[in-house]
């Protein structure tokens, strides 16, 4: 980041900067909703994280392979079923 400010002044977000201005919420509450993750297996919540605070993000890698895990489960249960 910083090879990249010094060599043009990071000049595209500067330039977008210009333009940029703050989204307030028409309601102060809706300001404070925070986001989260749910990965399905079928109809089935395999993977849920809510986000605690404003930053706060699930572990991707985690969700990632508890979906693996659920798809190589899956899997497994129709191999076994066709035998």
């Amino acid at each position: 980041m910083k090879d990249r400010f010094l060599s043009d002044g990071a000049s595209d977000l500067q330039d977008i900067l210009k333009r940029w201005k703050p989204w307030l919420p028409p309601k102060q509450i809706q300001g404070l909703q925070q986001g989260g993750l749910v990965c399905f297996d079928g109809t089935r919540k395999a993977f849920f994280h809510r986000d605690e605070s404003t930053g706060a993000h699930a572990d991707f890698a985690k969700a990632l392979e508890t979906l693996a895990t659920s798809a190589e489960s899956l899997k497994a249960e129709s191999v076994k079923a066709d035998t």
